[in-house]
């Protein structure tokens, strides 16, 4: 969900280059990271889950949760904890 949001606010602010980049970047630090991790547990590391997050589809339905959430936010965001505020969308202040 990070990554999308960030993708989407890349792409909002029509910085493509790093649009174009930053899957790749992401996908090698995550990788390095279970690879790390499955070493500690002594098993194989694992990233399919995160390929699955990298494709065209996955990035689409992200988008739509991201544009969806203009239109939660405002009915939810009354039951915040302490009357904090809740995720930032890109454009927010």
């Amino acid at each position: 969900m990070i990554m999308g949001t960030l993708l989407e606010f890349l792409r909002r602010e029509e910085l493509n280059r790093l649009v174009n980049i930053l899957p790749d970047l992401i996908e090698a630090t995550i990788r390095d990271g279970e690879t790390a991790y499955a070493a500690v547990l002594n098993r194989e590391p694992d990233i399919e889950p995160l390929r699955l997050t990298l494709t065209a589809p996955a990035q689409q339905q992200m988008a739509a949760v991201i544009d969806e959430w203009r239109n939660v936010r405002p009915i939810v965001e009354p039951f915040a904890r302490g009357g904090g505020k809740l995720a930032p969308l890109p454009e927010d202040p």
